[in-house]
């Protein structure tokens, strides 16, 4: 979705930067948020293993249909196309949004420890294989973090259209499929880490509402509430 709204923002002649610059205080933000998701993502076992009893383990172990590198790259586009449309801060809130959610999301992953859906085929993988990986991840479902990061992302493109939108006069059918198309298109991802046994719909859901209220919260501290076309200008 990024390359055409690229495409298009190009033809129509971007406007010169209409948003102030990051301060310093948001690039600590989001450099403090990168170091500590990595510093943390790279422990081998979570903060706590509670029993949760009752919690699906036993399905098979399958590969990811949609690759960690998707959010990467959503977040890159996103990040150049708001920037070539609104200025150096929009090109700067998607990285934020991406770093904050991927940092709370592995906050709550090492605190929950719960095993995923496909644990017990893990166990067996890893000692066949004695992949690290395999057995580092097996507690790791509570939230998904595909899900945080794909709504982050989402909502996140849909405001910013939203912004585009009115700056440019594009309407209001620009501005509901700004929304519509980036949301669904993060409903398809949660779904298939549901059946790609990666994780437990409560999990998916936790993720959403994370990575949704993350992207909300930056949104509104950088750019306000959203609303009205009119009430922008």
């Amino acid at each position: 979705m990024i390359i055409p709204v690229f495409v298009a923002l190009m033809l129509n002649a971007p406007a010169p930067s209409v948003t102030k610059t990051p301060s310093w205080g948001d690039a600590g933000v989001l450099a403090a948020s990168t170091a500590a998701y990595f510093v943390l993502h790279s422990r081998q076992t979570p903060f706590f293993e509670p029993a949760w009893e009752g919690t699906e383990r036993g399905l098979s172990y399958k590969e990811d249909s949609v690759p960690t590198a998707t959010f990467y790259a959503w977040g890159a586009g996103l990040s150049l196309a708001a920037g070539l449309e609104g200025g150096q801060l929009e090109a700067f809130a998607p990285l934020q949004t991406l770093a904050v959610t991927g940092l709370s999301t592995e906050l709550l992953k090492y605190s929950f420890g719960r095993p995923r859906p496909d644990y017990n085929n893990r166990l067996s993988l890893f000692a066949e294989s004695n992949e690290s990986k395999l057995l580092r991840d097996g507690r790791l479902s509570m939230p998904s973090g595909h899900a945080s990061s794909a709504f982050a992302l989402a909502l996140h493109t849909g405001m910013w259209w939203h912004r585009a939108s009115c700056r440019r006069g594009f309407g209001r059918a620009s501005i509901a499929a700004g929304y519509t198309l980036p949301l669904l298109s993060a409903v398809a991802i949660g779904w298939s880490r549901i059946t790609d046994n990666r994780h437990n719909p409560s999990d998916v859901l936790v993720g959403a509402v994370l990575g949704l209220g993350v992207s909300y919260a930056v949104n509104r501290i950088h750019f306000g509430a959203p609303g009205s076309c009119d009430s922008k200008r």
